[in-house]
This record gives structure tokens, sequence and C-alpha cells, in this order.
């Protein structure tokens, strides 16, 4: 399985079939067929646009190969093809894609609040480490990118878990970034991660942060509903139309664990009181 069916497979399990898109093409007001980027993940307001590499080569290769591909290809090929899909979709009026459930939806600009640009990659061995640690790439015209080996990407999304938090942490490293600069090439992602679980928004990024890493409990009973969620469409026993449950599910999914805890509670209740047939007053969740 390559970098593109492997990313395809991790982000619908993590972000659900019904908001993710890949190999994604759309037809241009003038009929001209375009790429945008391998992967995106739209969720109302949110959007993460993902742009993948992957080195394959069988030649016997160097240093200078790898860092001569990573600069061709990532900041290169890569970080075009990031700038273009920001532009059709701050230009396009309608940008109509199927997702992977093959429901076509409308992922034009005029609904994110949030953007998010990520070039994911699988480099070689011999890359070199001033390059493997680039955090990220800043376009004149698409701003921050976002720079992640494929193995840093499943780290976060197995820490974070839930789509809020993801966009949350892409958020607060984008404010690391404006800080911080490039210093941020000289600390792991672990330690940004830990960081980012510490709260501690003002302090200079360094290795000691690893430990809020390293100790974090996430309790998932407490809060995990992705197995409700992921069959929520097989168990509907009623609907008007057949993606209306679309507006439930997009509600949960922007929830982070503390939100999915209390939410999980109510569901909890709702769900006894149907076994036992008590007729019980709705349970309500107000958020912030």
């Amino acid at each position: 399985m390559n970098l593109e069916n492997k990313l395809s497979v991790f982000n619908e399990f993590h972000f659900f079939k019904e908001f993710t898109y890949s190999l994604s093409t759309f037809s241009r007001p003038d009929g001209q067929e375009v790429e945008l980027a391998d992967n995106i993940i739209s969720l109302d307001h949110l959007m993460i646009i993902f742009q993948l590499k992957e080195r394959m080569t069988n030649e016997i290769s160097s240093a200078d190969k790898e860092e001569k591909w990573f600069k061709r290809k990532i900041l290169g090929d890569a970080n075009a093809q990031i700038k273009d899909t920001v532009n059709y979709l701050n230009t396009c009026g309608q940008i109509k894609l199927s997702n992977q459930q093959g429901r076509s939806l409308d992922i034009a600009q005029s609904s994110i609040t949030q953007l998010h640009k990520v070039i994911l990659y699988a480099p070689g061995d011999l890359l070199p480490a001033k390059f493997l640690n680039k955090k990220f790439h800043i376009s004149k015209t698409a701003g921050i990118i976002h720079l992640f080996p494929a193995y840093s990407y499943q780290i976060i999304v197995r820490t974070l878990l839930t789509p809020a938090e993801i966009a949350d942490y892409l958020l607060f490293r984008e404010e690391l970034i404006q800080k911080w600069g490039t210093n941020l090439n000289k600390i792991s992602e672990i330690a940004l991660i830990g960081q980012y679980l510490s709260g501690e928004n003002d302090i200079a990024p360094s290795e000691d942060f690893i430990k809020f890493f390293n100790t974090v409990d996430h309790d998932a009973e407490k809060w995990d509903i992705s197995g409700i969620l992921h069959n929520f469409q097989k168990r509907l026993t009623h609907s008007t139309e057949e993606f209306d449950y679309y507006y439930i599910l997009k509600e949960i999914a922007k929830l982070n664990r503390g939100e999915l805890y209390h939410f999980k509670q109510r569901f909890l209740l709702a769900r006894e009181a149907a076994k036992e047939g008590r007729l019980e007053l709705p349970f309500r969740i107000v958020i912030p």
C-alpha cells in the first residue's frame, strides 16, 4: 500500500468517510479538469489539505541525492500543488468533490474559516537531518505549510485522536512558527505535541516538554464514541434524506475529548432510558 492509500485509510478512520476526499480533481468554470491536493478533510468551516510525496527508488542513493529530491519534490512540486489548491479554493465559486462515500459536496472557500496546509512525505533513509527536521515552509501566496514525515503525522493523530484537537494543534504549531521561526527545527515533534498538551503556549519550545507527551492519559473509554459514529448510518431507522445524518455527525466530529466525555454521558443516559422504556426530558449540553 503506497503513502496515498495509507493516508486515505488513516484519515477515513479518524475523520470519517463523510468528510474525507482523496484523488481530488474537479472542473473549473472554463471546463478544464484540474487536480487539487491529494487528500482533503473538509468539516464545515475547517479544512486540512494534504499533498503527498514518497521517495521510491531502486538506485543506490546518497545524502546529496536525497537532499536534491527533498528540494525538488517537497519544496518544489508539493509546495506548488498546495498553492494551486489554495488558489482554486479562493477563486472558484463552486468546487464539487465526491467524498469517500461517493456523495458529491461543494467544498469551496466561502464556508472555510480555518484552513491548514500540510505536506506529508515518506523520505529516503539518507535524507540529511537538517531537511528531515524542517517543520514548515512559508509560501508568499499560501502562507504557512506544515511539513511532516509520515510517521510524525501518525504520532500526532494517535495522540490527539479527534479532528478538533488535531486542527487546534496545527493552529498552535502555526503560532509557534510565527513566534519562534526556524528554532522549531531543533525541537522534536513529540516535544511540540508535549508543549501543546501542557498548555504552555508562551514559553520557548524545548525538549523538556516531552514529559507531557510521555504522561498523557487518553482514558478513551470515558469519551470515545467512534464505534457509535462509524456505524451511525447503518443504524438509522428513519431518515427523510439519505445523507441528512451528516448534520448530526458534523456537530459531534467538531468536539474535543472533554466535550465528547459529556456528550457520551448523555448518550448513555438516553440509551438506558430507551432500553427501559422511560420518557425523559432531553439530556442537554452547552458548550461555550
